[in-house]
Order: structure tokens, then C-alpha cells, then sequence
């Protein structure tokens, strides 16, 4: 999991990974739904997975000089 936080986007790849890491724990959550919507379940869950993957992507994130100086900012007003 340590190699999934060296770089800053995860890769589609990556992705897959995480969510075949995911799978046996979205499986397990599934044994309380019906068996005739589990498929369905599951689908939405590696959907929602997925687009959380990408809204952290696309978040920029500050570096520690613009967050200090924002925050600095923010006293002053």
C-alpha cells in the first residue's frame, strides 16, 4: 500500500489494485444484502470507490508555504 503513496495521482492501474485490495472486505459487507441484489451492491460500491479515487486526484493541495501564508491571511483578517 506504501507504493500507492509515492506518487501524486494514482494511476488507473492503481486503481484496479486498490479495488481488488477492496474486494474480499466489499464481498464480506455483502453477505447481509439479498443475493439477488448483491451483484448490483457491489457494482455501485466499486463505482463510488472509483469516483472517490478521482475527487481526491483532482484536489489540489497546498504546499507548506501557501498553506502558512493562507492561514496567516486568515489571522489577520
Amino acid at each position: 500500500m506504501d507504493s500507492f503513496c509515492k506518487h501524486e495521482n494514482i494511476t488507473q492501474i492503481e486503481q484496479e489494485e486498490l479495488l481488488q485490495m477492496l474486494n474480499p472486505l466489499i464481498k464480506k459487507c455483502l453477505y447481509n444484502v439479498s443475493y439477488q441484489e448483491r451483484e448490483d451492491f457491489e457494482q455501485d460500491i466499486k463505482l463510488k470507490l472509483l469516483d472517490r479515487f478521482n475527487f481526491i486526484n483532482d484536489q489540489e493541495v497546498p504546499g507548506f508555504w501557501e498553506f502558512a501564508i493562507q492561514k496567516e491571511a486568515q489571522k489577520n483578517i
